[in-house]
């Protein structure tokens, strides 16, 4: 991506620096999907109390959700660098979407592993690089700070996400509430 496409500009007629709604619009959109994802634990005693399997076996998939979606930043971040930001936001949110909507439609255990393992940890792995790297061109002496704020969204997420998520299973249920 070229540093000229990069350069940070005020919002038209606003005032307003532009670089702090993109931290605003990173911020929101790391707290979606760490939120989504961080309450896994919620989800799981409603989802193995329907099929019956141990929430030992049920919680294995979030381990192994853990581990590839830290080792797919390589890759991402390379892929940050060739695609753009843009492009991988994108790629975040459409792959990140689907893994959750075919959890509707869960049935088996090797499923849930394989939604949570691939698809929806390929669509995590696009998240962080590219809302981070983004802030941090927009800010030069804040840059610390705003990639501090926008990274807080890790540990917001879950913090908003969590209750939310408890309300609307017991509202309808762990199927809609994926979705």
């Amino acid at each position: 991506m070229n540093a000229e496409k990069t350069k940070p500009r005020p919002v038209r007629g606003k005032g307003i620096y532009y670089g702090y709604i993109v931290a605003a619009a990173s911020l929101l959109i790391m707290a979606c999907c760490f939120g989504v994802t961080g309450s896994f634990g919620v989800f799981l005693k409603p989802v193995a109390a329907e099929f019956g399997w141990p929430r030992a076996l049920a919680s294995g998939a979030y381990s192994v959700f853990v581990i590839m979606f830290g080792s797919a930043f390589i890759f991402t971040g390379r892929l940050n660098d060739r695609l753009g930001p843009r492009k991988m936001a994108a790629i975040c949110g459409v792959i990140f979407g689907v893994g959750h909507i075919l959890l509707y439609f869960l049935g088996a255990v090797w499923q849930l592993y394989a939604l949570y393992a691939i698809v929806i940890a390929a669509g995590m792995s696009t998240s962080y690089i590219p809302l981070t790297s983004t802030t941090s061109r927009w800010f030069i002496k804040k840059r610390g700070l705003m990639v501090g704020i926008v990274s807080s969204g890790v540990g917001g997420g879950p913090l908003i996400f969590g209750p939310v998520i408890g309300w609307l299973i017991t509202l309808v249920g762990w199927r809609l509430t994926y979705v």
